[in-house]
């Protein structure tokens, strides 16, 4: 069974051609609490799980207190085409199947010939419809780090998404470097602590489902979403050691999105940001 002894640090795992299984052993490897991956490789095909895979991966999943997959990012929720849904459908029939617990997707963005309003109603219509079918995956909204016709990068934004799920479980990701780049100063002190009041207002303070904990080369506002290891960026290791620590947050999974990093240098920043954790603590 799962141990967070080590922490509440995850990482988000780069799937390949060699399938989910080395996923799953490097996070059991880094004794991760739990992982996030996609369910297509770096070439965009997604993968084909044996009899024999599928019942091992099953298996394994019982390790992770949390599994959590991350939708292709092709999948657009504000599109109606039936491509879509069944792109859509085909990931989250997939992640129950293989033992996953949430989903969590970018949701997307209104096509050019249409409103924004008309994206949203879209998104619900097509959510509620999948969450019937899929009803104990837990689907996670995460804000970005656009504007214009991209959908859910304001906490009012996500609110109003979220308000509109009414069927099966939800829940909401906050990505540190889109909120920083989207125009929420998470460097600052007094900033970070007014980000967390607007979230209590607009989504409630049980709504967070899980943190992507990410640093950034990008300055607050600019929309440009890049992220960096933590710690290396705008935001800085204090300012994400005092996210971490927010009351809202302390017991909620923390997912880490590195740039393609060797072995050795990804255990040791999930051992730095694990640090910079304790050391608050104390």
């Amino acid at each position: 069974m799962y141990d967070t002894a080590n922490g509440r640090i995850g990482l988000h795992i780069r799937i390949t051609q060699a399938g989910l299984i080395p996923v799953i052993k490097k996070a059991l490897a880094y004794k991760l609490p739990w992982f996030q991956c996609f369910l297509v490789d770096h070439k965009g095909e997604y993968q084909i799980f044996s009899d024999q895979e599928k019942e091992w991966i099953q298996e394994q999943m019982h390790q992770f207190k949390y599994t959590f997959v991350h939708s292709s990012y092709w999948i657009n929720f504000c599109n109606p085409s039936q491509r879509t849904k069944n792109r859509a459908l085909y990931e989250m029939k997939t992640a129950v199947e293989l033992g996953f617990t949430h989903f969590v997707v970018h949701v997307g963005a209104s096509l050019r010939n249409s409103t924004k309003e008309e994206g949203i109603k879209v998104f619900a219509e097509m959510i509620n419809e999948l969450l019937l079918q899929v009803p104990t995956l837990t689907f996670v909204l995460e804000n970005v780090a656009h504007a214009g016709r991209a959908m859910g990068g304001s906490l009012e934004e996500l609110s109003a998404l979220k308000n509109l799920i009414t069927q099966g479980k939800s829940g909401i990701c906050i990505d540190t470097s889109h909120a920083y780049v989207y125009g929420y100063n998470l460097k600052n002190f007094a900033d970070q602590d007014n980000f967390f009041k607007q979230i209590e207002i607009y989504l409630g303070k049980d709504a967070i489902s899980l943190v992507h904990l990410n640093d950034t080369l990008k300055t607050c506002g600019s929309k440009i979403d890049h992220h960096a290891v933590p710690g290396t960026g705008q935001i800085g290791d204090i300012s994400l050691a005092v996210f971490m620590r927010q009351p809202m947050l302390l017991q909620i999974p923390i997912i880490l999105e590195l740039p393609e990093l060797e072995m050795a240098e990804e255990e040791r920043v999930i051992q730095h940001v694990q640090s910079l954790e304790m050391k608050l603590k104390i």
